[in-house]
């Protein structure tokens, strides 16, 4: 049995002549744990290029062998191999000197020889009865050498004479096809005590080996035993015409020599084929003795506890049945746990070698080292279960056709991943395409080619969306376009709609479009969460050119508008602003030419300062009345005018990060509104006034008519100024996401009857800011526990714990996947959620704990996949038993810690995480020792360690998830190692 094996393919022409792969990523991908590695550089010892000897098993194994023994010699190639080849040799004759002096083999091998080469089929009186002949074998009284000749007449098809034709067919086809396995058992037995008789000592040789050697020298062959009974008429016709040709022969003879007869032919011709097959049985015996010599002495090399990781470097010229053959008997001895071969090759040949031989031996894993194989790895990994051999040679025409360009190998591959059941003439047809490409133009086209391939496969509201993208200026200082503000103006636009019409199933669909987009590599993400989730992206400058040019034919881009001006307006309008001019011209001028904004659905003025001016924005309100989408987030307003009442279509109000009046809002009535976003995201702390009057205020009042604004979906930073405020947003059944913020003690047991409320309205997030130092109220437990909670933030520096209590529901009932907790904790806040079964994110953000270390018990968090704990007093994390789910952790630290002795290790019980792939550590200062400890540990457990900066805090919480999710390859450590080495970006 073969041991598990994986192939590195490594063409020359990519990675340069010498590579070198590191023995633990070997280990990681190769599925295995050992104790040590040998590594054995074919080329480097084996004389094929000088002494014309071809690789055989028995030479690999001879080369490990060396390779165990430990003696490295420090000599020129040339010589190298010479002196290895003379060991080699050496050895062998030793082992030949055995087998001819001692067990005498040769000598056996040739009475056999001689005493069934006389006897030909027609002499034999067996042969004429078909009862006989079933009977002899079946009661087993035949020797070997009846064996033998039994197995030589019908495996040569030897002429027996014309008048016993048709007795002997009848006798030999059908009888030996039935019994032939019968033969050769009985055969290898007999064959087995003859080699062996004289030795005193423990043949290696096994019955197996006997039987294998048997079945190789008489196959079962079309002509031999066999064949079945609807062949027999083929055979029949072919032994007819050997008996013509013998004939022949013989007549040619004849008429040259009289004393000779056909008898004397035919016995000459049956002698020569005994002769060849006992010759071949002999020299195979001789071949498997030496290997099991072999392989005697390699386990004598061996301990007990080994686990050996053979790591085989070569080259295709080389072939793979010496490897596949060799690897199989590694395979019996045991203490070999894998093989890694590093297969190098100089032609699209060997390549194809390569691919030839994963095919026929699937169970031997291949990955091909170079551009192209890394791509079509993904492919493979995708798409294995649609596709068949002919689709992965024609992915990789298409793959070479587009090297070395990564940019489009990745269009092209994610397409493949979006849409695995792609037809054989589709694939040609693209290869074609490219194909027809003129030289000169090869990058650019080819890009567009690609770009269209993946762009024809989107549905029609997929492709508008992104279509909708050529309004963003990749050119502009700072460009990025954040996901939530992308989602809302698809929706806003009407791009995005589903059958019931809903804002929020609209917006549900609009977020699945964006994910589609950002695996197709049309969107470049920017910020990750820590979760894995896409919070910003850009567009390729190559991508952009792409959707502006079908954009501008469907006319979603106006040519009157400066692409500059674009982003802030809806498409299809009549807007004309020039390059030179800016917003401030619009909101001056152009606002008093009331048929241009008469189509105007969206007016995006995120980052503009020209609302020193007060009128502009009331006339806004007054004369874009069609506004479905309006965000003000990070300009100079500084109040709501009355008229925004005005805008009775408008769905989505932003007016985060500005300096708006909490009590700006109060007189806010719009019937349509989905969203109210307010507030500044950037705080991470509750704020410290409760008149709303800092310069980013943190929250805003809930409007006093909120109670007929029954289609909001998601309110952020919104706080009561009365007991009512709470209760009427109990009746917003469309309520979705919503963010409180309580700064009197009294409305936390109206906040609690609000979301019990709200728990039949499938309320999915919530987010609590506590700016109340402590309570004493005894909170009253809710009629309805929040069991459609799937997320759950709260703020502040309170007695989390007694809320906690009545906002988590029982265990069995929560959908609470992912809960956020600021402020101070202690141990019983951890325990209210620890036995939540859905639970896969904690979020521990700015938290004063009130122990140093946070220690994770028994049967506590079953499904937690990610935690993240930042800025907290925490300076000790333990793991007290087995958490098979948890995949990542990400540490944001203060700049005192890891300052402790030699021996601290701030993560305890790191080894009972099994699951983890990414460790990452945020801060200033980290102790060198422990910094080397944990990239020990992540080497040896195969995860991911990183230790990040502070600046960027969010990029680096998801850069990880963005690798997973981008990555080039499916082996993207090894692939950095070979791509570091020949300086491709």
């Amino acid at each position: 049995m073969s041991i598990p094996s994986i192939i590195f393919e490594l063409p020359v022409a990519d990675v340069g002549d010498e590579v070198q792969v590191p023995e633990d990523v070997i280990a990681c991908e190769g599925r295995c744990r050992f104790s040590r590695s040998i590594l054995v550089d074919i080329p480097e010892v084996h004389p094929e290029d000088y002494l014309h000897v071809p690789l055989r098993p028995k030479d690999i194994l001879f080369y490990i062998l060396q390779a165990l023994t430990g003696q490295p010699i420090q000599q020129p190639s040339w010589l190298q191999k010479l002196h290895v080849y003379i060991k080699k040799k050496e050895l062998l004759r030793e082992i030949k000197e055995y087998f001819d002096q001692k067990l005498k083999v040769a000598e056996k091998m040739e009475g056999i020889i001689r005493r069934i080469g006389n006897q030909l089929p027609q002499d034999k009186e067996i042969m004429k009865d078909k009862k006989q002949l079933e009977d002899s074998i079946k009661s087993k009284i035949l020797d070997l050498d009846d064996l033998l000749w039994l197995l030589i007449t019908f495996t040569e098809a030897v002429d027996v004479g014309e008048q016993q034709d048709q007795a002997w067919k009848k006798v030999n086809i059908r009888t030996l096809a039935m019994h032939y396995d019968n033969v050769i058992q009985q055969a290898l037995g007999k064959l087995k005590s003859l080699v062996e008789a004289g030795t005193d000592s423990q043949f290696p040789l096994d019955c197996e080996d006997y039987k294998r050697i048997l079945e190789e020298v008489f196959p079962r062959t079309p002509t031999g035993p066999g064949i079945s009974s609807s062949t027999s008429t083929s055979v029949e016709a072919e032994i007819k015409e050997m008996i013509c040709k013998v004939k022949d022969m013989i007549q040619e003879l004849q008429e040259h020599s009289n004393r000779e007869t056909a008898d004397q032919i035919q016995k000459s011709t049956f002698q020569q084929a005994a002769r060849k097959k006992i010759d071949e049985i002999k020299l195979k015996i001789r071949e498997q003795l030496k290997i099991k010599k072999i392989m005697d002495r390699i386990q004598s090399q061996l301990k007990t506890d080994d686990r050996i990781m053979i790591i085989l470097k070569t080259h295709h010229k080389y072939g793979w049945e010496a490897i596949k053959n060799t690897l199989s008997l590694l395979g019996s001895s045991g203490r070999f746990v894998g093989a890694a071969i590093l297969m190098t090759t100089t032609t699209t040949k060997g390549a194809r070698q390569a691919q030839e031989y994963n095919l026929h031996f699937p169970q031997v894993e291949l990955i091909e080292l170079s551009l192209v194989g890394c791509y079509l790895d993904i492919v493979r990994q995708h798409t294995g279960k649609h596709m068949h051999r002919g689709h992965f040679e024609i992915v990789r025409n298409i793959l070479e056709k587009c090297g070395p360009n990564e940019f489009c190998m990745n269009i092209f591959v994610q397409a493949m991943k979006a849409n695995p059941r792609r037809s054989t003439e589709e694939l040609r047809r693209l290869h074609s395409i490219l194909q027809a490409t003129p030289p000169e133009r090869l990058p650019s086209s080819i890009a567009r080619k690609m770009l269209k391939f993946s762009y024809n496969d989107l549905s029609k509201q997929h492709k508008s969306c992104l279509l909708y993208l050529a309004i963003f200026n990749p050119a502009e200082s700072g460009y990025k376009i954040r996901r939530s503000t992308l989602v809302g103006r698809w929706v806003a636009e009407g791009l995005i709609t589903t059958e019931d019409w809903s804002w929020f199933s609209s917006v549900t669909e609009a977020d699945k479009c964006f994910d589609a987009l950002a695996n197709r590599q049309f969107v470049h993400p920017v910020d990750i969460g820590a979760t894995g989730r896409i919070k910003s992206c850009t567009v390729h400058p190559i991508v952009h050119r792409f959707i502006t040019k079908i954009a501008k034919k469907q006319h979603i881009v106006e040519a009157r508008l400066s692409i500059h001006l674009a982003r802030h307006f809806s498409i299809f309008n009549d807007v004309r602003l020039r390059g030179s001019e800016d917003i401030g011209i619009f909101l001056n001028k152009n606002m008093h030419d009331l048929p241009q904004f008469s189509k105007l659905k969206v007016l995006d003025l995120e980052g503009c300062h020209y609302f020193a001016n007060k009128e502009y924005l009331r006339d806004i309100c007054s004369k874009i009345l069609m506004l479905k989408y309006l965000s003000l987030r990070n300009t100079d307003v500084n109040q709501l005018p009355r008229e925004i009442n005005n805008l009775h279509e408008l769905e989505v109000l932003d007016i985060r990060q500005t300096e708006i009046r909490a009590s700006a809002t109060r007189h806010v009535l719009l019937l349509k509104l989905k969203r109210l976003l307010a507030g500044d995201i950037t705080d991470p702390l509750p704020c410290s006034t409760d008149t709303g009057t800092a310069k980013h205020c943190c929250s805003v009042d809930i409007p006093s008519f909120i109670e007929k604004m029954v289609d909001l979906e998601v309110m952020s930073n919104v706080k009561p100024r009365r007991d009512r405020d709470l209760k009427d947003i109990g009746g917003l059944s469309q309520l979705r996401k919503l963010g409180v913020v309580i700064n009197k003690e009294r409305h936390l047991q109206s906040l609690l009857g609000t979301i019990s409320d709200l728990s039949i309205c499938l309320l999915r997030s919530l987010s609590i800011t506590l700016n109340i130092p402590t309570y004493s109220t005894d909170l009253k437990d809710l009629k309805n526990p929040p069991n459609s909670l799937e997320s759950l933030t709260i703020k502040g520096r309170t007695q989390k714990e007694k809320l906690l209590k009545f906002l988590v529901p029982a265990p069995e009932d929560s959908n609470l996947a992912k809960v956020t907790l600021s402020g101070a904790l202690d141990k019983d806040d951890l325990k209210v959620v620890a036995k939540l079964k859905n639970l896969g994110c904690v979020r521990l953000r700015h938290a004063t704990y009130a122990d140093s270390e946070l220690t994770f018990g028994n049967d506590e968090f079953p499904k937690l996949k990610v935690l993240i704990v930042e800025n907290s007093g925490i300076t000790k994390i333990s793991f007290a038993h087995e958490f098979p789910v948890l995949e990542k952790i990400v540490w944001s630290f203060n700049q005192d810690f890891c300052t402790r002795d030699k021996e601290y290790l701030p993560l305890s019980g790191i080894d009972k995480l099994q699951g983890l792939k990414e460790l990452v550590l945020i801060g200033d200062v980290i102790a060198p020792e422990v910094d080397e400890a944990f990239k020990k540990y992540s080497n040896e457990n195969k995860f991911v360690y990183k230790h990040k900066e502070p600046e960027n805090q969010d990029l680096a919480l998801g850069n990880g998830a963005r690798k997973r999710r981008h990555g080039v390859a499916r082996y993207p450590s090894i692939w950095q190692v070979v791509k570091g080495q020949h300086g491709k970006n």
